[in-house]
């Protein structure tokens, strides 16, 4: 997200507006029983919604899902194999 001190990434405000949203979403369920918050909580869907959707691109989650997806198949899990037996004398004490 941002390694940098005092600098933001796109995705770190993205991560933060969705934390934020569903801090704020759970909260109306609790108050689901009472009519009156039923169209805060409906705009609160739309929000999450939207928000989720400035998430995946901002983030990228697209290239995570393809990398995941490659990790799965025999291929992705000999490559990991060999990072981690490369790696064991180097890294791994």
């Amino acid at each position: 997200m941002t390694y940098t001190p005092g600098a933001d990434s796109k995705c770190y405000d993205a991560s933060e507006s969705i934390i934020i949203s569903l801090d704020t979403g759970s909260d109306l369920l609790k108050k689901i029983y009472i009519p009156a918050y039923w169209a805060e909580l409906q705009v609160q869907t739309q929000d999450i919604i939207a928000i989720s959707s400035a998430f995946y691109v901002d983030c990228s989650v697209d290239k995570f899902f393809n990398t995941v997806t490659h990790l799965v198949s025999n291929e992705g899990v000999s490559e990991l194999g060999g990072r981690l037996g490369g790696a064991w004398y180097f890294e791994i004490d």
